[in-house]
């Protein structure tokens, strides 16, 4: 497993520093102090034209606020990265897709303005989620982001807590809470067995049936493997420290499931994530 020193979003700050410069001088002192620097340090760094002094440029200030951010511990850097770049899109969002391109050379990516790590490898993501489920994710993403791995894989379990939920009152079940993780993801998933078979209506009949059968089965399955990361790994139940593997393996576990259950209710209201090609897909 890399050093989460190395692979932190802190690693990324050098790829903010053209998006930092197409900010007023002004500005990108601003944006540096709200981002969690303590640029009140810098107030001999100054733009003026008067005679009575020298006048940096804003490659000096750049240059300082660096300064500033490699006095950080690995944590607070983490924290601060994060916070620039919502600064820089707050403040320049035309900048969004070239800072994008940037961050993907240093293994992240920009999802909702929210910077992703592209080792997630997310790209089987529903294009379309409910949105109490879209926000779950972006959770799960900034607590793993945040090196909060057990609480991660918490935001992941509980993606799928939202989904049976919604699925049990729709479908008016007992109550969800009454069973197992794993038993009622399973009862949900049955609930969109008609409008599985009728996706695939061009098979006969009985290729349908072992076709629902194997997707019943991998269900099954996918629910299995992520109430066992959850027991084990997640914040509230388990006693074991989770790694980046045990993360992104109770993730993409999630994911099958997300797009198994997420079809279920067309009247589900639904919001478009914006990402890269490589990545469709954080606190709280």
């Amino acid at each position: 497993m890399a050093d989460r020193r190395e692979s932190g979003l802190g690693a990324v700050w050098p790829s903010l520093r053209e998006s930092l410069l197409t900010l007023t001088f002004g500005d990108m002192k601003t944006a540096a102090g709200s981002a969690g620097l303590a640029t009140e340090s810098l107030s001999h760094v100054r733009q003026t034209s008067s005679s009575s002094g020298r006048s940096a440029s804003k490659a000096e200030l750049a240059d300082a606020i660096d300064g500033l951010f490699n006095d950080l511990d690995p944590a607070a850097q983490n924290r601060v990265a994060a916070c620039l770049i919502t600064e820089l899109l707050d403040r320049r969002p035309q900048v969004a897709e070239r800072l994008g391109e940037l961050l993907e050379r240093r293994g992240w990516t920009l999802l909702n303005d929210e910077p992703v790590p592209l080792q997630l490898r997310l790209d089987a993501i529903p294009h379309m989620l409910p949105e109490p489920v879209q926000a779950g994710l972006l959770k799960a993403i900034r607590r793993y982001r945040d090196g909060d791995l057990d609480g991660a894989v918490t935001a992941i379990a509980g993606l799928i807590d939202t989904l049976t939920e919604e699925i049990y009152a729709a479908e008016s079940l007992d109550d969800h809470r009454r069973t197992s993780f794993q038993e009622r993801t399973i009862v949900a998933h049955r609930t969109r067995q008609r409008a599985f078979e009728a996706s695939i209506a061009t098979m006969d009949a009985d290729e349908r049936r072992r076709t629902w059968q194997a997707q019943d089965r991998a269900v099954n399955g996918a629910a299995e493997v992520l109430g066992a990361y959850r027991r084990n790994y997640a914040d509230v139940h388990g006693a074991k420290p989770a790694d980046d593997r045990i993360v992104q393996a109770a993730l993409h576990a999630a994911i099958f499931l997300i797009r198994s259950l997420s079809e279920q209710r067309t009247r589900w209201h639904k919001r478009r994530f914006v990402a890269k090609d490589a990545v469709a897909a954080s606190d709280g």
